[in-house]
């Protein structure tokens, strides 16, 4: 598992110090999940992770069925990389677009997905 914490969103807000500085506040946390390498934990253990740390967001870099469907029915905003292989097709051709769409978005109706990138 990869992980590199990214906000979901942030505010900001003047705090009545004595330096004047803006301090942000961070809302929520996503962290990225990577899933190549060996000995990783099944993607329900790192769903339970997750949840365990108050972790409500997480960034996956291409569809994969096992951990979308930990996913399904947790809350956990999605953020999926549709991958550099396919991008460019889904990008010239609206049909591939929207054929992607159903076969990795579609069938995982429970998954909280925010973006796809």
């Amino acid at each position: 598992v990869f992980l590199a914490a990214f906000p979901t969103e942030c505010s900001s807000h003047r705090a009545a110090n004595p330096s004047g500085h803006t301090k942000a506040g961070v809302h929520s946390i996503g962290v990225c999940n990577g899933v190549i390498g060996n000995n990783l934990p099944a993607p329900s253990d790192v769903v339970k992770l997750y949840k365990s740390k108050g972790i409500n967001a997480m960034r996956i870099y291409a569809p994969e069925s096992n951990v979308l469907k930990a996913l399904s029915g947790t809350g956990i905003g999605v953020l999926m990389d549709v991958g550099n292989g396919v991008l460019p097709s889904l990008a010239n051709d609206p049909s591939a677009a929207a054929a992607w769409v159903k076969a990795n978005v579609q069938p995982y109706p429970g998954v909280s997905f925010r973006y796809i990138a």
